[in-house]
């Protein structure tokens, strides 16, 4: 098992079954090979379907990449185009790391979307600064 802090109080916890994101110690979404769940604030401030489940077939990748404009690493996922035309945009963001310097977080954040990746059987992408 791993534990990983990133931003906000958000802390990753991964097994070789499961990846969870969580919020001050509770859930706010938890991946598996049944697809990726979520909680309802979580859905609705990203705009995702209110039955709280993305399918795994409904992901096409994890990609991690390092944003100029805010100088942080952001992980999320890439949505298929049938899911991402009902929200308005394939990017899911589910979680950052502020990393002035690039690099404090880069290997960190690496292998928080590595982990999630194999966990859900998709690709895992790197955009680098």
């Amino acid at each position: 098992m791993s534990q990983i802090s990133s931003a906000d109080n958000h802390t990753i916890i991964s097994t070789p079954e499961r990846w969870r994101l969580m919020y001050n110690e509770r859930p706010l979404t938890e991946a598996s090979n049944k697809g990726f769940r979520y909680s309802t604030r979580f859905g609705t401030t990203r705009r995702l379907p209110e039955d709280g489940i993305i399918q795994i077939q409904d992901i096409q990748q994890v990609v991690l990449g390092w944003q100029q404009t805010d100088e942080s690493w952001h992980l999320g996922l890439i949505l298929e185009p049938t899911l991402a035309d009902v929200r308005g945009s394939r990017w899911c963001e589910l979680v950052y790391w502020p990393d002035p310097e690039i690099t404090v977080f880069q290997d960190l954040a690496q292998t928080t979307g590595q982990e999630l990746a194999q966990i859900l059987g998709v690709p895992f992408y790197v955009i680098p600064p």
